[in-house]
């Protein structure tokens, strides 16, 4: 299965979803919202499928740990799986 990574920029995804930068880092502290990505030295970013999902589970009502725990398991079989093809 192959999947296009798109990277949104920590500014974007809070301009998507009205939260403080601290009520987002809280967020993903507490499990509630998926991790960003080390995009260097001094940058973050996000994988934009799982901010897609993280929104549609707020608003269904699902438990976001649950849903931020699968968003984690999937990113390492995803980005294990792309490296993988990129090696080959």
């Amino acid at each position: 299965m192959s999947i296009k990574f798109k990277i949104e920029r920590k500014k974007d995804v809070l301009a998507r979803i009205p939260l403080s930068m601290a009520t987002l880092h809280r967020k993903i502290n507490d499990g509630t919202f998926p991790p960003s990505i080390s995009l260097g030295a001094n940058s973050v970013g996000f994988l934009s499928h799982e901010i897609d999902s993280i929104i549609a589970a707020m608003a269904l009502g699902k438990d976001l740990k649950v849903v931020v725990s699968e968003l984690v398991e999937k990113r390492q079989y995803f980005l294990d799986d792309s490296y993988l093809a990129l090696a080959a």
